[in-house]
């Protein structure tokens, strides 16, 4: 699932390398994907003029569960970075509802199944 956002400090966008984690919760807070695993705690990224771009289940990160989708109609992805700059991992906010695009590929996936 490609995803692309923005990161700016200040009001000032971004430019360098970061490290991103990456999360698929549902309104109650269950986390049902996230790009951290054991082996990977974050993934790294470069940012360009405060842009950055992810694909999520791909590039590293696990594969998402074949039927998240058909059995979450509600999910959300939370983004928290690291900008490498001594103040750790934080939240980039507001946390981004997940809309059509995931949700037109179960609707393939059970009209196939």
């Amino acid at each position: 699932m490609p995803y692309s956002g923005k990161v700016a400090v200040n009001g000032i966008n971004f430019h360098g390398s970061a490290e991103f984690i990456f999360t698929i919760a549902d309104a109650n807070g269950s986390i049902h994907w996230s790009s951290a695993t054991e082996e990977q705690k974050s993934l790294e990224i470069f940012v360009v003029n405060g842009r950055y771009f992810a694909l999520l289940g791909g590039q590293g990160t696990p594969p998402l569960p074949p039927r998240l989708f058909l059995d979450h109609s509600s999910l959300i992805l939370k983004v928290s970075v690291d900008l490498k700059d001594g103040e750790g991992m934080r939240p980039l906010l507001p946390d981004q509802p997940i809309t059509a695009t995931p949700l037109a590929l179960a609707a393939e996936y059970a009209r196939i199944a």
